[in-house]
Formats: structure tokens, sequence, C-alpha cells
């Protein structure tokens, strides 16, 4: 079952959207696999749906893919 918890928005401009939500790792220092489970990924419907209530509320900027940009 996806998480539907929407995370907190601190700002106006920028906000971001959870595709997958836990781990599957086991790092010796991290609790999370052990007490969230596996990781979880989302629908692409529920993403875009998201994505679109984002915008519609204002937010303007995307990180996405900035690190994939060649110069």
């Amino acid at each position: 079952m996806e998480n539907s918890t929407k995370p907190p928005r601190q700002s106006s401009t920028y906000a971001w959207a959870n595709v997958i939500y836990d781990c599957n790792e086991r790092c010796t220092y991290c609790i999370v696999p052990a007490t969230r489970g596996v990781k979880q990924s989302r629908m692409v419907e529920s993403i875009l749906e998201e994505v679109k209530e984002l915008v519609d509320r204002g937010y303007k900027e995307d990180a996405y893919g900035r690190d994939m940009i060649k110069t």
C-alpha cells in the first residue's frame, strides 16, 4: 500500500515529490528498513497527480535532471 502522507512544504517556490518510500539496504548504522519495511514505489499516476497539484499551487522550481545536463 502506498504511503499517502504528504511532506510539509516549507517553501512556496520549490517542493519535492517522492517516487519511492523506505529502503532495502541494510546499512549497519541505519534503522529505516527495520522500522518502516522494504522500499515501495509509488504508482506513476499518483506521482503525476501530486506534481500537477504542486504546479497548480504555484510551485515553480524543478531540480530533476540538473545533474544530467552536459555543459
